[in-house]
């Protein structure tokens, strides 16, 4: 299904080959952080029924419906962008296992599973620690553009 997309729209190929999709993601997330947090406090005002005259109770109830669904359709997009990325990291980990260890390997099932739950997980709790230092030259190699 992705594939046939990038093969029919060549832009769509570059967004989803880059660093985009990953900013992307770690977008949305800020972004619904915030709408999140507006829309709590928007309905803990409503909720308390404080309002301010220049500023009717009508007016936070409707903004705050307004906040919780840009919220949740930022949720959304944060969950594609995940599974997306997720999906393209777990394609490119098979053609690098292919490549280096033979089909056999590429093929193990715990791979799949591995490579996305630690990617998911913080840098700090890592287990098993991060073996490469975030700064030194062969990490960041690994984002450079081929």
């Amino acid at each position: 299904m992705i594939v046939n997309f990038v093969a029919a729209h060549p832009m769509a190929a570059g967004f989803l080959e880059g660093p985009a999709l990953w900013f992307g993601n770690r977008g949305t997330g800020f972004v619904l952080l915030m709408l999140l947090t507006l829309s709590t406090v928007l309905g803990v005002l409503s909720t308390a029924r404080l309002s301010l005259r220049r500023w009717p109770r009508m007016l936070s109830q409707g903004l705050h419906r307004n906040v919780s669904l840009l919220a949740v359709t930022f949720l959304a997009a944060h969950v594609a962008t995940a599974v997306v990325d997720t999906f393209l990291m777990y394609r490119s980990l098979r053609k690098k296992l292919a490549a280096k260890f033979g089909d056999e390997a590429a093929a193990t099932k715990g791979n799949g599973m591995y490579s996305a739950m630690r990617a998911f997980q913080m840098r700090r709790s890592r287990l098993p620690r991060p073996q490469v230092d975030r700064a030194s030259p062969t990490f960041l190699a690994v984002f450079k553009r081929k």
